[in-house]
């Protein structure tokens, strides 16, 4: 393991206490705000915007009591307004303060590229805490999704659909093995709750899928 990838670890070590689904929350925030126009897909974030909110929110996390709970509140209220996903997401409220802050500051510390934050959503599943499957859902680790999608041998400009998508690893799994593919993505899920993972988990390797009507 190199030194970022320690450095990585030790940021999710020193957040054991978050949950799962505000970690996942934070991250996509993260990302989406460091994403450029052409690849941006909120329309609020736009045209430096979004790298705006987050020098902001960073800000907030280092000197300002109480402001990073709004904060995290109105940048996923405009996060839910382009993706189809988000309105699952859970509310920054269930959070305490201190907990939000100390979340911020240690992602403001690492690079918001795609690799490091789905490097983390990855670990995440593991490493932090998250309440029990209410739908028999299992969680498949990515290396198995990579080696059952080789099997499927996959052809350029098809379709991949995984009923029970979960956090998306069978769906990645597929364009990681297909690189040079281009790839149609449908997922869906019986528990409601895995859906913003999965969809989490697409938009920071730069991905989408169709999962479903949006909610909410």
């Amino acid at each position: 393991m190199n030194d970022e990838r320690r450095l990585r670890a030790a940021v999710l070590k020193r957040l054991s206490d978050v949950s799962m689904d505000m970690l996942n929350c934070v991250l996509l925030i993260r990302y989406l705000c460091a994403v450029p126009d052409a690849k941006q897909p909120c329309t609020a974030l736009k045209h430096g915007e979004g790298k705006a909110l987050w020098r902001k929110l960073a800000e907030a996390a280092y000197t300002e009591p109480g402001k990073v709970r709004p904060s995290i509140e109105r940048m996923m209220g405009d996060i839910k307004q382009d993706l189809s996903f988000a309105p699952e997401l859970p509310a920054p409220r269930d959070t305490d303060e201190e907990t939000l802050k100390a979340l911020v500051r240690e992602l403001d510390t690492l690079p918001a590229d795609g690799e490091t934050l789905s490097f983390l959503f990855e670990c995440g599943q593991s490493t932090v805490s998250r309440p029990a499957p209410t739908s028999g859902d299992c969680y498949t680790p990515i290396q198995v999704a990579q080696q059952i999608a080789e099997l499927l041998e996959i052809k350029r400009g098809g379709s991949v659909y995984d009923p029970c998508c979960g956090s998306g690893a069978m769906l990645f799994g597929a364009v990681k093995t297909c690189p040079d593919t281009v790839l149609r993505l449908y997922g869906q899920t019986i528990d409601a709750a895995s859906l913003p993972a999965c969809g989490i988990n697409l938009t920071l390797h730069g991905l989408s899928a169709d999962l479903g009507p949006r909610r909410g």
